[in-house]
């Protein structure tokens, strides 16, 4: 037996060796890590050979400080290419993830928690909708899908592993860009920005727990959208603007814009500058999608904010006696249409449904008869319509000339209904309603619930003529607005809808602009960031004078003093907010249910004001006394200081709109990580509510006190078409979609102080694609 000692030396040495080997392969492992997340960060500089024939020239990728991109290009298609390339190098996932959404495919990288919202994409049939497009492109059109698709694969080919986290942390590769994907974009937002269903069903709910006498009040609804889709119902909103060369400094006309969508990270948009020799086309793109969607292409710039027309309808539906396949129509019994979905299931088995549909479309009952009252409605869309040629209308307007050219491609814009303002190089402002919108045979209700879909009394009948759409073209007064309002002129008899937006954006705007002498840039920039909230000022003005005796004196002076500004640095924005909710709550949701107000309640203060007309809606059923509206408006702001209190502590002058009004960018994968998830959700405290033109659109928290910006502007453009490839933007988030890249959310601060910055500033890195010459076959590979 060997002495004690050597033993021991042995053992000792056995562990610094198992010490040495696992340090060694903990440093690899923390390198293979550190490769895989960094090495997944784009090349921005150098040269790239590409092997593909869609390729004809060699081009340049510029990128400036902030990630700005500038493509050089010596052809259309060319330029699509690198469009592809780029998308992909800095948001792969988010174009894999809108493709999936589309498609119905979130299940297979998320499990079970997606697969809700497939069962709606793939009713929705959006993914048949944009094969039917592409097999029926024009050769152009084909050609430009076809050459983006291109780029994004060579793009990922040539990255091979890693790409971006998100695909290490999901486990999965992502399959090679059809051209058909590009597609799916145009058609999901032609979902979410469609309207009318969804309040059909809503008001049909209120219908039956509402008193007869207020139901009237609360239809008067504004436009929503999104929660066919799975989502929150959100209020869409947006601006835009053309003044003609009269009204401007340069003597040219100037169009701003600010798109409002919901607000995630990485963001919707990503700006770009494209130059061929044909045209420079300067704005904002969406990865996943060829063409500009806002800005200028050198001689017509434009800009979109949403319609709010009735272009969905629910038909309630009857099963046919005897015939539990069969629905009831004027002809007689008809079977239903069936297709088979199968949906795969990460960790999970594959998941079988049949969609049904009618001659109205598909029956939407099916996949939650709860919400639907347990009856069975189809659900008609303009979106179903055949023929859908809005990826042309994109195409030629990215090609457009001038006004008159532009205008004509929007004859081919379908779905969704868009206000769609523009402004040429030669002095033309002009607006269009464009958009596909369905005749009926008779409207019942104003549209405000469905129809008996077992009659053809209601049934559409097509669509509304180009002709027969809204339009202006160079007003007498220089001036065109959009804020999603009432956009119908004076005399105009064709049926629209009923859910447009309330003119306090749009009147703003126009007043400010009244105001401004020779306009110029900046002064478009002062208006898309102004932040007086009327409708929250006019409550306060109006109700201040009931509280004014019950409230601290120290309080009762600031708020007397209040301006109407929604400054993220103040506590009066933040408490005429809460008090003006807390109000809305004690009014309404005795009548409404807590949880239907909530779900309803989205500041229609105009339908506040006219219900505190009658005491009657005040009243709190659950006191033995009967309580005034000016009772509710003392008890409401108790209720608001509480809350406040409650949540931000004793001392008001600590309070803030921007701590409780604060926006965080969720991103689908990173937000979920435990620990350092957290840290990878740019956030800021902004300014505004849901009445400034500088949109803040909130969510509100139970307790009524906290009001998270959920629904903004992730871009603000404007352009002077005396310089039209110099637009001015600030863009909500940054350029990547990696989290480690500089670029993921360097240019939200600019965005929430309201700095703008061009698209010409310098290149800091420049990227070469080049054509690889491919090599002649040798006589041996020559032979047959």
């Amino acid at each position: 037996m060997k002495p004690l000692p050597v033993r021991r030396l042995r053992i000792r040495r056995w562990l610094r060796r198992g010490l040495l080997a696992l340090a060694f392969l903990l440093a690899v492992a923390i390198g293979l890590a550190a490769w895989a997340v960094l090495g997944s960060l784009p090349k921005n500089s150098g040269e790239v050979r590409i092997t593909d024939a869609a390729l004809s020239a060699s081009l340049t990728i510029g990128r400036d400080s902030s990630g700005i991109v500038t493509i050089t290009a010596q052809t259309e298609f060319d330029a699509d290419f690198a469009l592809g390339f780029v998308h992909a190098q800095d948001r792969l996932f988010q174009m894999e993830t809108m493709r999936r959404l589309g498609s119905g495919r979130l299940s297979e990288l998320f499990g079970l928690r997606a697969l809700k919202t497939d069962k709606r994409m793939r009713l929705a049939g959006l993914a048949q909708q944009a094969e039917a497009q592409y097999q029926a492109a024009s050769p152009d059109l084909r050609a430009a899908l076809d050459a983006y698709a291109a780029g994004v694969n060579a793009y990922i080919a040539w990255q091979g592993f890693p790409l971006s986290p998100e695909f290490v942390l999901l486990r999965f590769k992502p399959e090679p860009w059809r051209p058909v994907d590009s597609l799916l974009w145009g058609r999901i937002m032609a979902w979410l920005l469609s309207g009318n269903a969804d309040q059909e069903i809503e008001n049909e709910q209120l219908r039956r727990t509402v008193n007869a006498d207020l139901l009237p009040l609360l239809l008067r609804e504004e436009g929503r959208q999104a929660s066919l889709f799975g989502l929150a119902p959100t209020r869409s909103a947006s601006n835009n603007w053309a003044l003609a060369g009269a009204r401007t400094a340069s003597g040219a006309p100037i169009l701003a814009n600010d798109p409002h969508l919901g607000l995630s990270a990485p963001g919707t948009w990503y700006m770009a500058r494209i130059s061929t020799p044909d045209n420079v086309r300067v704005g904002a793109t969406v990865p996943g999608l060829p063409f500009l969607v806002i800005g200028s292409n050198g001689h017509v710039a434009w800009g979109f904010t949403t319609t709010h027309s009735d272009t969905q309808d629910l038909f309630e539906e009857h099963l046919s006696q005897g015939k539990p396949e069969h629905y009831d129509t004027p002809q007689g019994p008809m079977p239903f249409e069936v297709r088979r979905e199968v949906i795969k299931v990460k960790d999970g088995a594959d998941v079988v449904f049949n969609v049904r549909s009618t001659r109205h479309g598909p029956l939407i009952s099916d996949l939650e008869p709860e919400q639907y009252l347990h009856r069975r409605f189809s659900l008609a869309w303009t979106g179903f319509m055949p023929d859908d040629r809005s990826p042309e209308a994109f195409l030629k307007m990215n090609r457009a000339k001038n006004a008159a050219e532009f205008k004509t491609a929007l004859g081919d814009f379908h779905t969704p209904q868009q206000n769609v303002v523009f402004a040429d190089d030669s002095g033309n402002i002009g607006f269009v309603a464009a958009g596909r919108v369905p005749t009926r045979r008779n409207i019942p209700n104003e549209s405000l619930f469905p129809a008996p879909g077992w009659i053809d009394d209601y049934a559409w009948t097509g669509s509304l003529s180009f002709t027969d759409l809204p339009q202006i073209d160079n007003p007498s007064d220089g001036m065109i607005v959009t804020a999603n309002n009432d956009i119908r002129p004076a005399r105009y008899f064709k049926f629209l809808g009923h859910a447009f937006d309330r003119p306090y954006r749009r009147d703003r705007i126009q007043s400010l602009l009244a105001e401004t002498s020779k306009a110029t840039l900046e002064d478009m920039e002062r208006i898309q960031l102004d932040d007086f909230s009327g409708p929250l000022y006019g409550f306060v003005r109006s109700h201040f004078a009931t509280v004014k005796s019950s409230v601290p004196i120290e309080i009762a002076s600031a708020m007397a003093g209040w301006d109407g500004r929604m400054a993220p640095d103040q506590p009066e924005p933040l408490i005429a907010t809460a008090w003006l909710y807390a109000t809305a709550r004690r009014v309404l949701a005795d009548e409404m249910g807590d949880e239907r107000f909530r779900n309803w309640w989205h500041w229609q203060v105009d339908i506040l004001d006219d219900a505190m007309l009658d005491d009657r809606w005040c009243d709190d059923r659950e006191t033995p006394t009967a309580e005034s509206c000016r009772d509710a408006v003392r008890a409401a702001f108790g209720d608001a200081l509480e809350a406040l209190r409650g949540r931000y502590g004793q001392e008001w002058l600590t309070w803030s709109w921007g701590e409780a009004h604060e926006l965080r960018f969720r991103h689908p994968v990173y937000a979920s990580l435990p620990y350092i998830g957290d840290h990878l959700v740019p956030r800021v405290a902004t300014p505004g509510d849901y009445f400034t033109i500088n949109r803040g659109g909130m969510g509100v928290t139970t307790d009524g006190a906290r009001f998270s910006h959920v629904h903004g502007p992730g871009m603000r453009m404007a352009v002077d078409m005396s310089h039209p490839g110099a637009p001015v933007f600030n863009l909500a988030g940054g350029q990547s979609g990696h989290p480690l890249s500089s670029h993921f959310s360097d240019l939200l601060p600019e965005w929430a102080v309201g700095t703008y910055r061009t698209f010409q500033n310098p290149a800091e890195d420049v990227l070469i694609l080049r054509p690889q010459q491919k090599k002649p076959a040798t006589a041996e590979e020559a032979k047959p």
